[in-house]
């Protein structure tokens, strides 16, 4: 492959279904993150956008004004009517390439004839279809977020059911769309020797970057729990978990305490919630958290990294989560922020860091050390995928 261009003369070709803007969702930031990642490392970032519907006039707007002329999309006023809804295929059956929508063909083969990329990155394996349009001169990468193999049936599991389709794989198609790249990225080491397993292509893990707040700033707020969400059947699984078995025993001991909720988890919470302040989607988090003595992460059922997590500690906001929300950080743990997969043990550690502020201080300044030092691990991370090949 040829090596005449200069790093800041490289293009990196990002294909995505999920959009940039707005940042209301984790996978929206981790995506948004990354690209500012390749773009600091010197690269010149491309972003295409293949839409699941037609109904994101607004992020197609906020994207235009962000990336300028390095935006792309499908969405315009000749194939607006040929993008349909992301369509049902039996009962939640959907097989690996259902998931990409051929009336992106043209608008693909345009960009690889135009752009001529040297590395084009796919969000997510569903996705991998994508790498036929680009010769074999370009380093193709999956950006894979979660494990996606039997996903639907870990999720019914749990009772947790979607009306539509959902993002999962048989482990057959899984192997099928990893084996279509050159590298895969992985958001955390344990899902990286998963991938590791399945496909003999690079696997490197790279986390999710998130930006920091130093701890010296914070004046939380004794009486004030919180806990930040997208709009997801899991979140609202998790937190309802939190409301009925862990927070009871919380306000038992502190009868003024609150748990505020923040982002879009919001919209499918019941209205008459005890001594909740429903937020809903918040622009700017950074005073809620700075304002918030403990952020609360009771997940019992997720998957992939835990963005709300990272999020916080990222804010050097006290963190009690579980186990399950920890996944990803596990070398943080009682360190940088209080495991606890006990009600009662989760309860009696929130109310000791909202009692407790010379604790509360301590936790705070751990996580502000454990976040610088994981974020430079993922830059790292993402130097050393495009060192990997020369582009």
């Amino acid at each position: 492959m040829s090596t005449a261009n200069t790093t800041a003369q490289k293009k990196v070709l990002v294909i995505s279904p999920i959009a940039t803007h707005p940042a209301n969702a984790g996978n929206r930031i981790r995506i948004f993150q990354m690209l500012e990642i390749i773009r600091r490392l010197g690269y010149a970032v491309h972003f295409a956008y293949l839409p699941q519907n037609t109904q994101e006039d607004k992020g197609v707007t906020a994207m235009r004004r962000y990336w300028k002329d390095r935006f792309h999309t499908a969405v315009n006023a000749k194939c607006r009517g040929k993008i349909p809804a992301i369509r049902k295929v039996g009962a939640q059956v959907r097989k690996l390439d259902d998931w990409y929508d051929h009336a992106f063909d043209g608008f693909l083969t345009g960009l690889s004839t135009s752009l001529r990329p040297d590395v084009v990155l796919v969000e997510y394996a569903l996705y991998s279809k994508v790498f036929e349009f680009f010769g074999r001169r370009t380093l193709k990468v999956i950006d894979t977020h979660d494990i996606l193999a039997n996903r639907r049936q870990r999720l019914e599991s749990y009772g947790i059911k979607y009306p539509d389709p959902v993002p999962s794989l048989s482990l057959e198609e899984e192997k099928q769309a990893l084996n279509r790249a050159d590298a895969i990225i992985a958001i955390q080491d344990h899902e990286r020797d998963y991938f590791s397993r399945l496909t003999d292509k690079k696997v490197l893990t790279v986390g999710h970057y998130v930006e920091q707040v130093h701890p010296s700033f914070r004046r939380g707020n004794r009486d004030v729990l919180l806990f930040v969400g997208s709009r997801s059947r899991i979140g609202k699984h998790n937190i309802e978990f939190f409301l009925e078995r862990i927070f009871p025993l919380i306000r038992k001991r502190l009868p003024r305490a609150r748990l505020l909720i923040a982002g879009r988890i919001c919209e499918l919470m019941k209205n008459n919630t005890v001594a909740c302040g429903k937020l809903g989607y918040v622009e700017n988090l950074k005073k809620i958290f700075q304002t918030s003595g403990v952020f609360i992460n009771a997940d019992i059922f997720a998957t992939g990294l835990s963005i709300k997590t990272i999020t916080a500690l990222g804010y050097a906001c006290p963190v009690v989560t579980t186990s399950m929300g920890a996944r990803g950080l596990e070398d943080g743990i009682n360190d940088a922020f209080w495991v606890a997969d006990n009600p009662v043990l989760f309860a009696e550690k929130v109310i000791e860091l909202l009692t407790n502020s010379s604790a509360a201080c301590r936790l705070s300044a751990r996580a502000f050390k454990y976040i610088r030092e994981y974020n430079r691990r993922v830059v790292q991370g993402v130097s050393d995928l495009f060192a990997e090949k020369a582009v």
